[in-house]
């Protein structure tokens, strides 16, 4: 994981950055970089200049052996509008997986403590392996989406020493992936909040960057329902945030 690289700027163009700027930011890291594959860098330049939907089939048909080109490479720190982002996928993140997930038994106050924090989490691809040909499937597992799966399971299956080793275990993986596709009809903790609040009135966060979130993402096609089921908002909520 030391060496864990913008693997996650591939797995969905827009998805973090506005797109235009990830593009730049992408393609300025390739060339600093002295990686010089020409059709990932000529889609990637096009994309940046039409936003044209079978440019972007194309990159995603090349995630992989972009994803890997990029792990491989000893990138520096780049200042992006929202921030640096590489540090903290580098640095910060490095070190809470080793202390939350490597090393710590399989404590669900810890679980979840290290799944609000990691976001970022939701952005790395189940398939694309780090430096030392970890698969990161395990990694991707610890979403908010699939917590109530994790917990249950907890209580299913005995638990070795760290999370990592009981996430690997065939019959965690055999029922996290029969029971996934029910996660919209489980009742997360975004959903009990949300019926509580229902009960006891509205509450939107007064966060100028949570409420740009909301406007950006409803750009990128997500619509209300989607929005507030993920965020464990009403829809009158979300609708206050689009129309303000």
């Amino acid at each position: 994981m030391r060496k864990l690289r913008f693997v996650a700027l591939t797995h969905d163009l827009g998805k973090v950055f506005d797109r235009r700027n990830h593009q730049k930011i992408i393609v300025k890291i390739l060339k600093e970089c002295n990686i010089f594959d020409p059709v990932i860098i000529d889609y990637l330049q096009r994309f940046h200049k039409r936003g044209n939907g079978k440019d972007y089939l194309c990159l995603v048909k090349y995630a992989d052996q972009f994803s890997s080109e990029i792990q491989r490479v000893n990138a520096e720190d780049f200042v992006i509008p929202q921030g640096k982002y590489h540090r903290y996928l580098v640095g910060r993140f490095d070190r809470e997986l080793r202390s939350h997930f490597w090393t710590n038994k399989a404590d669900l106050n810890k679980m979840r403590n290290f799944i609000a924090k990691n976001q970022i989490l939701e952005e790395i691809p189940s398939d694309v392996r780090d430096s030392t040909r970890t698969s990161l499937r395990e990694h991707s597992l610890l979403t908010e989406q699939i917590l109530c799966l994790l917990i249950d399971a907890v209580e299913l299956f005995p638990c070795p020493e760290c999370l990592y080793e009981w996430v690997g275990l065939k019959q965690v993986n055999d029922y996290l992936v029969k029971n996934v596709k029910n996660i919209p009809k489980l009742r997360t903790s975004k959903e009990l909040l949300k019926v509580k609040r229902e009960l006891s009135g509205s509450w939107i966060p007064q966060r100028p960057k949570f409420q740009q979130a909301i406007v950006k993402l409803n750009s990128y096609g997500w619509g209300v329902d989607k929005i507030a089921h993920h965020f464990g908002l009403l829809e009158k909520e979300v609708k206050c945030i689009l129309d303000s």
